[in-house]
């Protein structure tokens, strides 16, 4: 009797469909892509913008879509064609910043004014000061859902407040550079240095306060 003959290529077959079959398919980013708007602040003291064009230029290099009112950031000696180059889209009026961003980047809290531009769902990342608010400025924010990340409040991996102590670092050095320049006899002072000249007496210094800006 003669050996059954094995037919190789139908083994094959049958293996190979027990393989892990490859298939194109169309990928999808999974990361959401932003509008991040950056209106111009209502307070004629502030002086800061959230967002510089260097940070604009990551976040269009990421993906998301940058709009800022013109002259934001004049203020701060930032400028539309800086933005501009960065990649972000000048927009004249605050209102349709509000209308179109996926997510709002401000300093100063939002006036009732600006609440009233926005609208449900959207992000807010900003300085809240929830401490000097009534009730009806928060219930405006949740009745229209607003998701709000206050600056003042967010921790880092060491229990600390970042953005709190830079603005704090930022507040103590700059004291001393006006401090010195009312000592000046530009700005009607005594005419007196701080200080680290031989020869010349220091000034003495009182440090009101503690933490991050009186070290």
């Amino acid at each position: 009797m003669s050996p059954k003959k094995t037919n190789i290529k139908s083994d094959t077959l049958r293996v190979t469909e027990l393989l892990t079959q490859e298939e194109k398919l169309a990928f999808k980013n999974p990361s959401k892509r932003y509008v991040i708007g950056i209106p111009a602040e209502e307070s004629n003291e502030e002086n800061r913008i959230a967002l510089t064009p260097l940070t604009v230029d990551l976040l269009v290099n990421n993906g998301h879509e940058v709009l800022i009112q013109s002259n934001a950031g004049k203020a701060a000696n930032f400028y539309d064609h800086q933005f501009s180059e960065a990649g972000a889209v000048i927009v004249k009026n605050k209102e349709e910043i509000f209308a179109q961003s996926d997510v709002l980047v401000k300093v100063s809290p939002l006036t009732d004014a600006e609440i009233g531009l926005m609208h449900e769902g959207q992000i807010l990342l900003s300085i809240l000061h929830v401490h000097t608010k009534n009730k009806e400025y928060i219930s405006k924010l949740i009745h229209k859902k607003i998701t709000c990340l206050a600056f003042e409040y967010i921790k880092d991996e060491n229990d600390c407040y970042p953005i709190v102590r830079s603005m704090s670092e930022i507040a103590g050095n700059t004291s001393v550079l006006i401090a010195a320049e009312y000592l000046s006899n530009a700005h009607h002072g005594k005419g007196e240095m701080l200080g680290g000249i031989t020869g010349v007496n220091p000034s003495e210094v009182v440090i009101i306060g503690a933490g991050t800006a009186g070290e």
